[in-house]
């Protein structure tokens, strides 16, 4: 299964939990074949500088798109999504960090549920020094997302997975 990490930044990000986000994808047990990161409108110095720190590290995986205006996430992502060259995209956002098996642990539910197109998971909210704030649960089965789909997101935007092929035709 070949998967691509989607990823936007703007120019308010904190740099130091951006350069965390980024560590925590490459210092994962397994790499994604590429990362497309959308820099959504100017940047400043500091992000990036960290943005050619990690070019230059992984120049073969990393694909910087740069847009000269910011036009918000959704719009920043489906331009990302274009450029998307692997089957799955795993959605990472440029300020929370990734556990360290998150990807291999994605990879093991996709090979063990082929008739999946999107999944997702809990996350844990922290504070700047750490701190356990909150977990954000989800519903995790076909019934309950189903169900919690009349009301809301049955999804933490962060930790979703899902075809591309499947995104790419309902418009992104």
């Amino acid at each position: 299964m070949k998967f691509s990490v989607l990823m936007s930044v703007y120019g308010k990000e904190n740099p130091k939990l951006f350069d965390l986000a980024l560590n925590s994808i490459f210092n994962n047990t397994i790499h994604p074949d590429e990362m497309v990161l959308v820099c959504d409108g100017p940047l400043t110095n500091e992000l990036n500088d960290i943005i050619a720190n990690y070019i230059e590290r992984y120049k073969n995986i990393l694909e910087v798109i740069r847009r000269p205006v910011n036009s918000g996430l959704a719009a920043a992502l489906n331009i990302g999504l274009e450029h998307v060259k692997a089957e799955w995209v795993v959605r990472a956002d440029s300020d929370d960090i990734n556990i360290n098996t998150r990807f291999e642990v994605i990879r093991d539910f996709i090979k063990n549920n082929p008739d999946v197109a999107v999944f997702g998971s809990h996350i844990i909210e922290v504070s700047p020094d750490g701190t356990k704030l909150a977990t954000r649960k989800v519903p995790l089965d076909d019934y309950a997302i189903k169900r919690r789909l009349k009301n809301r997101n049955p999804f933490n935007h962060m930790t979703v997975a899902f075809k591309v092929d499947i995104a790419k035709r309902l418009g992104g």
